[in-house]
């Protein structure tokens, strides 16, 4: 965990956009892209300067689920990023493999998703998933990946999951259909085998692929665990 919380830059800043970020890839020599994931504006691309060099005020705003408030400043049609104040660190989502891919999954459908519900909507339940995998000790981060799959399919208005009078939890389908009908936190105290949950976890995945003609790079990553 980097030490920093707070960064504010010297300048002109023409917003502030609380935001969680969903990736960041290289730009330039000491430059990234990131793009952060705001409940106001939805999907923001930004740039964060000389983020690569060793002593890099902002790096904490560029790790992975990093959730702040960063302060943009517009140049030239982009908007960069000059400052940022630490909202929740969530950076613990990377510490456990299984935590992290389940995290990174809950981050990646959300640009395909931004088509279909408001993006504060949006931001909610998906704050809320990935709160709920850092805090839930006990919790399935694969059950729980399922139920926010199922949640935001039925909020999309695309499917919902038919659930059964006596569900069978020894299976997928069985297991599925009960969690359906349960919250968030709910499902965070369910006890589930491994592979089940695992299984649950690929199904939703593979559905939601389906329903907005995509491709989840989260799927062949949890595949090969």
């Amino acid at each position: 965990m980097t030490n920093g919380i707070i960064y504010s830059g010297r300048g002109k800043v023409d917003k502030n956009l609380t935001a969680i970020l969903i990736r960041a890839y290289d730009y330039k020599d000491n430059d990234k892209r990131a793009e952060l994931f705001s409940a106001e504006e939805g999907i923001v691309t930004v740039t964060m300067r000389g983020i690569k060099k060793a002593n890099a005020k902002l790096k904490f705003a560029c790790q992975p689920f990093s959730f702040c408030i960063y302060e943009l400043s517009k140049r030239n049609n982009n908007y960069v990023v000059t400052g940022a104040t630490t909202v929740e660190d969530m950076f613990a989502l990377t510490k456990d493999t299984d935590v992290y891919l389940c995290a990174c999954a809950v981050m990646e459908t959300v640009r395909d998703l931004g088509s279909s519900i408001n993006s504060d909507e949006l931001f909610v339940i998906v704050l809320k998933t990935l709160k709920t995998m850092l805090y839930s000790e006990k919790a399935s981060p694969y059950l729980i990946l399922a139920k926010y799959i199922q949640k935001v399919l039925s909020m999309s208005g695309f499917i919902r999951t038919r659930v059964q009078n006596d569900p069978d939890l020894s299976t997928m389908e069985g297991m599925l259909s009960y969690i359906a009908t349960k919250y968030l936190d709910e499902v965070s105290n369910i006890s589930i085998d491994s592979a089940l949950a695992v299984d649950c976890a690929l199904e939703e995945l593979i559905r939601f692929e389906k329903v907005y003609e995509t491709t989840l790079n989260a799927i062949k990553l949890i595949k090969q665990m």
